[in-house]
C-alpha cells in the first residue's frame, strides 16, 4: 500500500501544526523571561528582538481559524472515500487530526490566560 501525500493528507496535520508553533511561542517566550509564560508575563507581544510578537500571535491566530476549515475538508474527502469503500485514509486523517486538535486545544487553554493578558 502506497501512502500518497495529498492536499487533504496535509489538512488533516493543521492543529498539529498549531500545537508545535504555540509551543514554540511559548519557548521563545520563556527563553526572554526564564520561565515558562504565566498571565501578563512576559508580554505576548514583546518576545524578542528577532521577531515580533504580531508576527507570532497572528500566525497562532491563523492556525485556530484555519483548524475548523481543515476539519470540513476531511470529514468531506473522509464522506466521499467511504462511499467507495477507502475506510483506512479517512480513519487515518481523523485519528492525527484528532490527536492534534487534543493536543493543541489543551494547550491552549492552558496558556490561554497568557495570551489574552
Amino acid at each position: 500500500m502506497k501512502i500518497r501525500p495529498t492536499l487533504v493528507g496535509a489538512l488533516s496535520v493543521v492543529p498539529l501544526a498549531g500545537f508545535f508553533w504555540l509551543m514554540l511561542y511559548a519557548y521563545l517566550a520563556s527563553r526572554t523571561v526564564g520561565h515558562w509564560p504565566v498571565s501578563s508575563n512576559p508580554d505576548p507581544t514583546s518576545i524578542g528582538p528577532w521577531i515580533s510578537g504580531y508576527i507570532l500571535m497572528g500566525l497562532l491566530v491563523a492556525f485556530m481559524a484555519a483548524s475548523p476549515i481543515a476539519f470540513a475538508a476531511v470529514i468531506w474527502d473522509g464522506a466521499r472515500r467511504t462511499l467507495q469503500g477507502e475506510w483506512v485514509p479517512f480513519l487515518r486523517r481523523i485519528g492525527v487530526f484528532a490527536f492534534g486538535a487534543v493536543l493543541f486545544t489543551t494547550q491552549l487553554l492552558r496558556l490561554s490566560g497568557w495570551l489574552i493578558d
